[in-house]
């Protein structure tokens, strides 16, 4: 999980170096685009490497978003 913690920052600093707001909070968390391309970026990797769609679902869970928030996040990267 660690190894897809650092793809998806790796995402992030790319973002940042084309210029793209990483924090524009006219969007949740869960829908800002910045977020979204980040995790289906480090998605595709986890299902490269091998990671079922449980496990995936299961790393998209994160203490600041709900379940609810969890669930449409995953349908929007996997």
């Amino acid at each position: 999980m660690i190894y897809l913690d650092i793809i998806h920052e790796l995402a992030h600093v790319k973002q940042f170096r084309a210029g793209k707001n990483l924090y524009d909070t006219k969007y949740t968390y869960a829908n800002r685009k910045t977020e979204t391309d980040a995790y289906k970026f480090c998605c595709d990797e986890a299902k490269r490497i091998g990671l079922n769609r449980k496990q995936i679902i299961n790393y998209l869970k994160v203490p600041w978003i709900s379940r609810k928030e969890c669930m449409e996040l995953a349908k929007r990267v996997l």
